[in-house]
């Protein structure tokens, strides 16, 4: 008898142990719609800060705090021509949701039509966080307005945006090494930014290339113009 009650003792023990070290953190995003920009916390630590793009002024983003509850990778736009939504995280039931967008060049000013834009990589970065850490442990509190933004940068362009762009795949990957030595990231997220370098390294290789065929393609043509005009540089 005595051995069965330690039998489980420990048993009882090992699973506490276990569902700890397996506990998810808290995922806190905060969007200022006044600065267009979203900060994300993880177990009350600021960990990342972004350019954000919210709704306009007729399709303002809604103020308030929400509960993230539904997430898909590649997501298209129904009401928008099936606008794509890369890693979108939805908080309203109306479909209100963070996602990836192209249009860097608009981060820092409203420009949507309702949603909370980032840039690809750093929506990439926050969904796989949120997909970690538990999509339902996860808030969206949003504040500010559209109007103010504007007002503030009435040229629809912050002129920080480049400042506050995100880092090269090679410092963000660095970084991420550095927060996992020091206990405060996981093997999960470093490899996330290890995979991001690799494809942006791919990405470069082949616009190189493209470029390369690019210039080839014009010394071509530029030949062909030259020797139909009867044209011959010396």
């Amino acid at each position: 008898m005595r051995f069965q009650m330690r039998s489980f003792f420990i048993a009882f023990t090992s699973l506490l142990l276990l569902s700890a070290g397996t506990a998810q953190a808290k995922v806190e995003i905060t969007v200022d719609k006044d600065n267009q920009q979203m900060t994300v916390a993880v177990d009350g630590v600021a960990r990342y800060r972004w350019p954000v793009s919210t709704g306009i002024p007729s399709r303002e983003t809604p103020n308030g705090a929400f509960r993230a509850f539904r997430m898909e990778e590649d997501h298209y736009s129904k009401e928008f021509d099936d606008a794509p939504m890369p890693h979108a995280i939805f908080f309203t039931k109306v479909g209100h949701a963070i996602h990836g967008t192209d249009s860097v060049g608009r981060l820092g000013s409203p420009a949507s039509h309702g949603c909370v834009r980032l840039s690809r990589q750093n929506a990439s970065t926050l969904y796989a966080l949120v997909q970690q850490q538990g999509v339902l442990n996860t808030t969206v509190t949003l504040t500010g307005s559209a109007q103010v933004a504007l007002a503030r940068n009435p040229r629809g362009r912050n002129p920080t945006a480049v400042a506050r762009a995100p880092q090269p795949a090679e410092e963000q990957y660095a970084s991420e090494q550095r927060q996992f030595q020091a206990g405060t990231s996981s093997v999960f997220l470093v490899l996330q930014r290890q995979t991001d370098l690799i494809s942006a390294r791919n990405r470069e290789v082949r616009a190189r290339a493209d470029f390369a065929e690019a210039l080839a393609n014009l010394d071509r043509a530029t030949s062909r113009t030259l020797e139909v005009r009867g044209i011959r540089l010396r």
